[in-house]
């Protein structure tokens, strides 16, 4: 690493930080090296210090620990990087072309002037072609579009037209007939679905009472819906399930919802560690009086979530954060803005996030696509002016099989 980035090079880029107007991130996560609440430029000098002068003192090895934000297994420069985009905040290029996409995406309006009933959509980006695909479906409100592995199916949950209950839904992508109804028939609403990594089974939400008693449903690859998981919930709902890589351990979130939202923390389970009594779970965010929910699996053992901070200690609004799925290292992403709200993050690839927001110059919820390392920022009307509606964009999934 000498050669590549020396120690007189790291202490010049250290001195010219620190006479840069900067900004702080204040909660406890990581990139907070010194612990003292903010992720700042002190912390860049620590960190460029471990890096051009590695110790094997205990102190160098929690510098390397908490100063990994990109969870990759180890303290270097792509971390200072993320490091330098939230302590200073720094400009974007915003003369920087977009990146190039090639696969396709899919979200949700929801009901609005435009879209009275709502609508699912799905954009090709090898094509350019934008579709309303829920059009003459005779559904309402589809939402949590879900893309089968190979991209070739699409699960949501909507409502029928005539139901008092929302069901699970999949579809043929390019398929001129309508979807099939999964979970019809039953007196539970179904919401949430997610389709496994492995195989066809099916993960989702359901309640047939109260939303706060809801659980976690899976739809083996047979169409058989089975027994709601066991798993014990601190505040009664559990929702937003997602299958990891290993197609058996379930990221999910645990808490009130609306109800309560400052009640809502993060959990994995492996479902195969259950009995029929009870799933034990494994908590992975779980700060009190901070929610954070909507994890979504991501590379290198990280996951995205999202963290509300609407309280008076926060004065911003929901936050995009990473972690790590084993040892939990909190990182928001530079992406963010402050004061706005930042919601329902998918990933591209290992370093480019899809991601809806209410910031400056936008019309209510619009999607946006971000970098985790530079924190640039273009929004998808960039790809096709369409991606923006009068209505309100969110659930964007993606999937990178043409």
């Amino acid at each position: 690493m000498r050669s590549l980035f020396g120690a007189k090079a790291a202490w010049t880029l250290a001195a010219l930080i620190l006479c840069m107007p900067g900004g702080v991130v204040h909660a406890q996560e990581t990139g907070d090296l010194n612990r003292d609440g903010e992720a700042d430029v002190v912390d860049v000098v620590l960190a460029l210090q471990a890096i051009v002068n590695p110790q094997s003192t205990l102190k160098h090895q929690l510098l390397r620990v908490y100063g990994d934000l990109n969870a990759d297994g180890d303290l270097n420069v792509s971390d200072v990087v993320l490091l330098l985009h939230v302590a200073i905040d720094l400009p974007q290029d915003l003369t920087r072309p977009r990146p190039p996409l090639s696969g396709k995406l899919a979200y949700q309006i929801d009901p609005g002037a435009t879209y009275p009933n709502g609508a699912l959509m799905l954009y090709d980006f090898a094509t350019n072609q934008l579709t309303e695909i829920s059009k003459g479906w005779g559904l309402t409100f589809p939402q949590n579009p879900h893309f089968f592995r190979d991209g070739s199916k699409l699960a949501f949950s909507a409502i029928l037209n005539g139901s008092p209950h929302r069901d699970i839904f999949v579809w043929s992508i390019g398929s001129s007939g309508e979807p099939g109804d999964l979970t019809g028939g039953n007196e539970a609403t179904e919401e949430d679905p997610k389709f496994s990594s492995v195989d066809d089974s099916i993960v989702y939400k359901q309640w047939d009472g109260p939303k706060e008693h809801a659980r976690i449903g899976v739809i083996n690859p047979n169409g058989m819906m089975l027994v709601p998981l066991p798993i014990p919930s601190a505040y009664e709902e559990l929702s937003m399930p997602f299958y990891l890589s290993d197609g058996k351990t379930l990221l999910f979130t645990d808490g009130r919802g609306m109800l309560e939202k400052s009640k809502s923390d993060i959990y994995k389970v492996d479902t195969q560690n259950c009995s029929n009594e009870s799933c034990p779970k494994i908590p992975l965010e779980i700060l009190p009086k901070i929610p954070e929910y909507y994890p979504i699996p991501w590379t290198l053992n990280r996951f995205l979530f999202v963290r509300g901070l609407k309280d008076d200690l926060f004065p911003q609004s929901d936050q995009i954060h990473m972690s790590d799925l084993h040892t939990p290292r909190p990182f928001r992403l530079p992406f963010n803005v402050e004061n706005a709200e930042n919601a329902d993050p998918y990933p591209v690839d290992d370093r480019l996030v899809i991601f809806s927001s209410i910031r400056a110059g936008s019309h209510g919820y619009d999607l946006y696509l971000g970098d985790a390392v530079t924190g640039q920022v273009w929004p998808l009307t960039m790809y096709h002016p369409g991606l923006q509606s009068a209505g309100a964009e969110l659930g964007p999934a993606y999937s990178p099989s043409p």
